[in-house]
């Protein structure tokens, strides 16, 4: 023991990872590249360092058989049997392919019979085409980085690492907010290889310790070990930030991305990798309450909103079953007339205890609870029956929002006519509102889905006109007969010289496909008399009626 200890100042200047057993495999020196490569992989020095045994080591990964070769190797060595072995074997990393061949070699000691081992990283090719496919399933294809179940496989090691070493995790949920914009104007190809792009930054900003994983689509995961506090943290989201923010050069065109990031973080607490991820994941939802920040941080007030939304979903469905949702209808106007053309249809809900919800309040969580399906199908069903009863009545149509993850569906149409049919009424009476933003999350699915409504005769509108990332390609490419100007631009007039000019080119626009123009949000009747002007052929807004519970609404535009 005395030589190997006098020894230990030269195995520290190597770079390779060496450490030294005893005659019975039990580690009893390790040199510093030997430490790094053990934290570097997920590892401890209590279970990897001296006073381990290195064939337990082995023993304890048998779902690896060329651990189960190394330590066949060590008994071999240590027995006499041969004087050496060597062994190549993948440790992948976040970054790269990682390949190193294991190489073990007799000695005697003061004890007897010892062994070296050292772990080099190789540079050339390695054959290993089982082991490379292995590795390929937990790669992300697009991307190249780990996906999901990689991440979690490191993420836990990496926590319980943490908690024996009192050292912080910290995991950063990333999204990418217009990518879905960038994937409409340019296509998928375009969109993937800046997925290549982006996911490339993010590795360079990290060290070897960390990790970058690939969720799909515009959302990444970052894992980030070895954070001491909250300078170093801030520097290290900065980095990132910067990183992502910086300008991407897409088919000669310069084009810079927003990231918005959420932040969890683990310094020696007793949590899994699901529940860290899940935290992360909820900061990063956090950030659309929040305009001007890009970045949230998961803490006990964020926990306390997840109890609540949960305790919203499980009302949302006692609603849905105890038929606490109403239509409240606003009358859309010809613009020249007055006249009633029809209205839309926008729900409500009525708390048993606290009364009229505001909208703002549940119909998020009605999208993110996965319940959108459940609560259209109640809309389109009460629409139905408002349409039957008040058949001959009700000039022009009911308008319905659709919300985004509803475009995906397939059997959207199918499911509205089946329902049109049940109640008899015909397929133009009613018209079904989508968001930009909604549109271009999944353009082709969106596509789909509103020719398969137009074919079967219902109409379709673009709601929120402007606010999201317009494209005149994308509105070719769109069976849709109106688009309604957000109220942000209309509420603008008639004294903003550039709104004015925006919702003028709109108008502009709307005529050469042959679009109805409705403008929301009018409340004055200076308003009104601009949005003549331009060209708008509907209103909707205030100035002629708010929404209304359907007895009133009768009372108001279809007494007569």
């Amino acid at each position: 023991m005395t030589a190997v200890t006098g020894a230990g100042f030269w195995l520290d200047q190597f770079q390779d990872p060496i450490a030294i057993t005893g005659t019975d495999g039990i580690i009893v020196f390790v040199n510093q590249a030997w430490r790094r490569f053990c934290d570097e992989n997920g590892g401890d020095l209590d279970r990897g360092g001296v006073g381990s045994n290195y064939l337990d080591i082995c023993r304890s990964a048998p779902d690896h058989p060329d651990a189960a070769q190394v330590a066949t190797g060590l008994r071999d060595v240590l027995s006499g049997a041969i004087e050496s072995f060597s062994h190549e074997y993948p440790c992948h990393s976040p970054t790269a392919m990682r390949w190193y061949n294991v190489s073990l070699s007799a000695f005697t000691g003061a004890d007897g019979r010892q062994a070296i081992i050292s772990h080099r990283r190789l540079t050339g090719p390695t054959p290993a085409t089982d082991e490379l496919d292995h590795y390929h399933g937990r790669l992300e294809p697009v991307t190249g980085v780990a996906n999901r179940f990689h991440l979690l496989d490191r993420l836990d090691r990496a926590l319980g690492a943490g908690r024996r070493q009192g050292r912080g995790v910290v995991l950063v949920a990333i999204n990418i907010r217009n990518f879905g914009a960038l994937n409409a104007t340019y296509g998928y190809r375009i969109g993937d290889v800046v997925l290549r792009e982006l996911a490339g930054r993010l590795l360079n900003v990290i060290d070897d310790t960390g990790m970058v994983a690939s969720m799909g689509g515009d959302k990444f995961l970052v894992l980030l070990r070895g954070v001491g506090d909250a300078a170093a943290l801030q520097s290290a989201l900065a980095k990132i930030s910067v990183a992502l923010g910086s300008v991407i050069n897409v088919q000669g065109e310069e084009l810079r991305l927003r990231s918005c990031l959420g932040v969890a973080d683990c310094f020696a607490c007793d949590t899994d990798a699901y529940t860290l991820v899940g935290q992360a994941e909820v900061a990063l939802r956090s950030t659309r309450d929040q305009p001007k920040s890009s970045v949230a941080y998961h803490s006990s007030s964020l926990q306390e909103a997840i109890r609540l939304r949960t305790r919203l979903t499980a009302e949302l469905n006692e609603a849905l079953r105890t038929d606490q949702f109403a239509l409240y209808l606003q009358p859309q106007v010809d613009a020249q007339s007055g006249a009633l053309v029809g209205a839309e249809a926008l729900l409500r809900w009525n708390h048993p205890v606290r009364g009229l919800v505001s909208p703002a309040d549940f119909i998020p969580a009605v999208e993110e609870s996965g319940l959108a399906s459940d609560v259209f199908a109640w809309v389109m069903e009460e629409a139905c029956r408002i349409l039957k009863l008040w058949q001959g009545r009700l000039r022009g149509t009911i308008s319905l929002n659709l919300s985004g993850s509803q475009l995906a569906d397939a059997g959207l149409a199918t499911s509205v006519m089946e329902t049109l049919r049940r109640h008899d009424v015909p397929a133009g009476a009613v018209r079904l509102e989508v968001t930009e933003d909604s549109l271009i999350r999944d353009m082709d699915a969106a596509v789909t889905t509103l020719r398969d409504l137009s074919e079967a005769g219902v109409s379709t509108s673009i709601d929120d006109f402007g606010t999201g990332y317009s494209s005149l390609q994308y509105l070719a490419r769109l069976p849709v007969d109106e688009i309604k100007v957000d109220r942000a631009f209309v509420q603008a007039l008639p004294g903003e010289p550039r709104d004015t000019a925006l919702v003028q080119a709109i108008a502009n626009l709307a005529d050469a496909y042959d679009l109805r123009v409705v403008a929301e949000g009018v409340e004055t009747d200076e308003q009104a008399r601009e949005v003549r002007r331009i060209g708008c052929s509907v209103i909707q807004g205030f100035l002629f009626g708010r929404p209304a519970p359907l007895e009133v609404f009768e009372a108001t535009w279809l007494s007569g």
